[in-house]
């Protein structure tokens, strides 16, 4: 579905919600839950020629079907006839025990996800009205990833998700557990460690500034930092494709980072030095950190996604607890927020509707 049509119906789940529940308990369970069933459908029923890389990902899901389980163990373990993420090939297998249709496949991917986030959402306390924000900020910025490309790095995702609020409750052991599980989907997921360190950081008004400071030095670097990071986080397969493709709405996107900043700016004396909105700015501090690359390619926001998740709930605290001249800086952002989404409204097939198949 179009990312309109999910606001449409995201919003009307909203209303639906807050008119009999009225935001309590259950109301923002049956709301995750409304809004993920959405995004889950949305992402299990595209066709092939929906995002760049789901019919790249149906070649390798038939190919998997021609080696057999001994092969990709083979290949896990030691030197198999799969050289390159032969976990993820053995996950397709297992799956296929079950089925082989590729849109259930698909359908299994989005479940992982938007149960890994919905999970997220409900620990963090989010409000019915922050939820709310939460779920079109997803599709104005991240539904053109989690949702219709990455099969491999959403799942990675989905598991770093885990991982973060292991840490956030200090259960170390199971943090690097499951991050050891997200990088045997995708490598890049390594990365996240940096989360560790990141949230023992004392001055958050230091790590701010210090990544202010640094943008202008990365933005002239830019190039040779992309190409360094897409080495580093073993995606150089396909860093062709990443240098080609455009990322149009990168000012955008900046102006959005940008208003968070400011955003945070404002709340950070109030917000309570134990509070667990720190660490979410911590982590966010990553992203703005990695903003200069994405004048190189737009892919260059998948080396930073792992940390963009405090964002679902940092801007739904910012957009709804900020007040400017009397209004709620919710207004400003969440109107931009629209803009951006009919900005990156991308072409949506069913699969039954795909008159041309996709070879």
């Amino acid at each position: 579905m179009d990312r309109i049509v999910l606001f449409f119906i995201i919003t009307f789940f909203f209303f639906l919600v807050k008119g009999t529940r009225q935001g309590d308990k259950n109301g923002r369970i049956h709301f995750i839950v409304l809004s993920s069933v959405a995004l889950i459908l949305a992402s299990a029923l595209r066709g092939l020629s929906v995002g760049p890389d789901t019919h790249q990902y149906f070649i390798i899901f038939e190919q998997v079907k021609y080696y057999s389980f001994d092969e990709l163990w083979q290949s896990i373990i030691s030197d198999g006839p799969i050289t390159k993420d032969p976990f993820y090939w053995m996950f397709q297998k297992v799956f296929q025990v079950f089925s082989s249709n590729y849109n259930a496949f698909l359908g299994l991917v989005a479940i992982m996800f938007c149960t890994s986030l919905g999970i997220f959402l409900y620990k963090n306390k989010l409000s019915l009205n922050e939820l709310y924000v939460s779920y079109v900020f997803y599709l104005g910025l991240f539904y053109g990833f989690y949702s219709i490309t990455g099969i491999r790095q959403t799942i990675a995702v989905s598991f770093t998700i885990y991982a973060y609020l292991f840490l956030l409750n200090k259960k170390t052991f199971l943090f690097l557990i499951f991050i050891f599980i997200a990088y045997l989907f995708h490598s890049s997921a390594i990365i996240f460690v940096l989360s560790f360190f990141l949230i023992r950081v004392k001055n958050v008004k230091l790590l701010l500034f210090s990544v202010l400071v640094l943008l202008p030095i990365i933005y002239i670097f830019r190039y040779q930092i992309f190409t360094q990071l897409i080495y580093m986080t073993d995606m150089e397969d396909r860093f062709g494709a990443y240098m080609k493709e455009s990322y149009r709405g990168s000012l955008s996107v900046l102006a959005l980072y940008l208003a968070v900043v400011v955003g945070i700016i404002l709340k950070l004396r109030s917000i309570p030095t134990d509070s667990e909105m720190l660490n979410h700015i911590k982590n966010f501090s990553i992203c703005i950190f990695g903003l200069p690359l994405l004048f190189v390619s737009g892919s260059a926001g998948r080396i930073t996604m792992y940390f963009s998740v405090a964002m679902f709930v940092l801007v739904p605290y910012l957009t709804t607890s900020i007040r400017i001249k009397g209004n709620y800086f919710f207004v400003t952002l969440f109107m931009f927020l629209l803009i951006v989404i009919a900005y990156h409204d991308q072409p949506y097939v069913f699969y039954w509707n795909e008159i041309t198949p996709v070879y």
